[in-house]
């Protein structure tokens, strides 16, 4: 309540590098790093409170961050020289380095104010979770789910989802 987002516009970008170390036929560990972007488009609805409670024609709150993680990854069938089926569950921790807070509204002559805010200090530096992926070849459908609070406690403020779920695509 009051950090409503607008479905499924919230966006998800990550960028990174994964590497694996198998241990046996059908198990090995591994580590990646990312760059991500998450983009949350905020519901303008009575009852607002993220960041504040004014109601905008659109807002939406970017964070960029680091991220590391860390999996187990368990194979299924045969894979010869390729990814095959697999599932991968681990952990994630991000920096966040970054936070833009973009506002837009239309006034009654027909113009447009569009304002863009930096430098709060309203919001975590490091967020952490969990996070399962499954794998077939070079489609990886994944979820996260963010174990610590996006704000501080004494902000007051709701927390965005703390659920993310996608779809990755392999590269290499």
């Amino acid at each position: 309540a009051g950090a409503k987002v607008v479905r499924p516009r919230m966006d998800y970008f990550n960028l990174g590098v994964r590497y694996k170390r198998r241990l046996a036929e059908n198990f090995a560990v591994g580590f990646d790093v990312a760059y991500g972007i998450e983009d949350y488009r905020l519901k303008q609805e009575a009852g607002k409170k993220l960041p504040d409670t004014l109601l905008n024609n659109r807002e939406r709150m970017i964070f960029s961050s680091f991220t590391g993680g860390v999996y187990m990854r368990f194979n299924f069938g045969r894979r010869g020289n390729q990814l095959g089926k697999y599932v991968d569950l681990g952990g994630y921790g991000n920096i966040v380095f970054d936070h833009t807070h973009f506002i837009k509204n239309k006034q009654a002559d027909g113009s447009t104010i569009r304002s863009r805010i930096t430098g709060k200090d309203y919001y975590q530096l490091l967020n952490y979770g969990l996070t399962a992926r499954v794998g077939i070849n070079k489609f990886v459908l994944f979820g996260q789910y963010r174990l610590s609070n996006m704000f501080y406690g004494d902000k007051n403020l709701p927390e965005l989802p703390r659920i993310l779920a996608g779809l990755q695509f392999v590269l290499g």
